[in-house]
């Protein structure tokens, strides 16, 4: 027998003001939080909405106000928990507004990036926070978005507003600890070669050994690809051709593959090497030996672009921004 197919006619704000006994305004107050509505009344319209199964049409509410209370989020490496801590403090923000946020991989390729920003443009965002050096690549890309852009961890340039992170000095005032510490040769594994938070930590390191005279070796400045494996890989590499004493590691999945690569050959921390990360995941305070790290403030940096972000969409005029934010030195027993 063949299968006969039923049209169900949707849920509208009608009947669910039917239901619950009250007008089709006051359900549209209870679901957009724009009056107060008294708690009975939202109750009664709340169970409507169970009942019924009533799904708001966001398409429906964007055309008619040509504002979607949405907001795209491009990031890249999502499975990195130094994003989380971000998205966190996004999340914060955007749910006290009133406003949703739809999430982008920005993957390997640019392709992925400006696939991504076609689905930003069908789902009519009010704006879109970018981490990384996206925007600058594919700027008219996003320009076409025809939104407002927050930039985090980079410059957007004279027409976008930015969060940044002034990696450069605390790199540099760590390194300088572990020399007065009495680590003079220090190894370094940085991550992907070109982003601007690679290059700044670079030069933080370099610089620190260069003013206290200490020889700048470019062999032992490895890259460690932002990964696990690569950094699990270049610390066996540290550990089988030089005779180093300390090691300064770019990110959090890199530490991680060198902390795993030290235990499985039980290399003592610090006797035998020294250990300075960059990020702070909650691990590190529990290792065997608590691990030093540099721990930027990852939530903040989410709300503030959020909050950037927001005034800009309410005030188009306002005069761009750049928010500088300071990592701090986490020292523990690691050297």
């Amino acid at each position: 027998q063949g299968v006969i197919w039923m049209a169900v006619k949707p849920v509208t704000l009608k009947d669910v003001a039917q239901k619950a006994g009250v007008s089709i305004t006051t359900v549209s107050h209870v679901i957009n939080k724009t009056r107060y509505v008294s708690p009975s009344a939202t109750e009664l319209v709340e169970e409507a909405i169970k009942e019924l199964n009533y799904v708001h049409n966001l398409a429906a509410r964007t055309l008619k106000k040509r504002k979607s209370n949405v907001i795209g989020i491009m990031m890249s490496g999502m499975s990195n928990p130094y994003f989380l801590e971000i998205l966190q403090g996004i999340e914060s923000v955007l749910k006290e507004k009133g406003y949703l946020m739809i999430l982008g991989n920005a993957g390997d390729q640019l392709t992925d990036q400006e696939k991504q920003i076609n689905v930003f443009s069908s789902w009519g965002v009010d704006g879109i926070i970018t981490y990384g050096q996206g925007y600058q690549m594919i700027r008219e890309k996003y320009d076409m978005s025809n939104c407002p852009i927050v930039c985090i961890e980079t410059l957007g340039g004279d027409a976008v507003d930015s969060v940044i992170m002034d990696a450069r000095q605390v790199v540099y005032e760590s390194i300088t600890d572990m020399i007065k510490s009495g680590y003079r040769e220090i190894g370094c594994i940085y991550g992907i070669a070109d982003a601007v938070t690679t290059i700044e930590r670079i030069e933080g390191y370099k610089e620190a050994l260069r003013d206290n005279k200490i020889t700048v070796r470019e062999e032992y400045i490895r890259c460690g690809e932002s990964t696990l494996a690569a950094g699990y890989r270049e610390t066996n590499w540290f550990l089988d051709n030089t005779g180093l004493k300390a090691l300064f590691v770019g990110n959090n999945m890199m530490t991680l593959g060198c902390a795993k690569a030290l235990s499985e050959r039980k290399v003592d921390i610090p006797s035998r090497l020294a250990l300075l990360g960059y990020d702070d995941d909650p691990w590190r305070d529990t290792a065997q030996v608590p691990i030093s790290s540099i721990r930027p403030p990852l939530y903040e940096m989410g709300k503030k672009a959020t909050q950037l972000l927001l005034r800009r969409i309410n005030n188009p005029e306002k005069k761009y921004e750049v928010i500088k934010l300071f990592p701090e030195l986490i020292k523990r027993k690691s050297y």
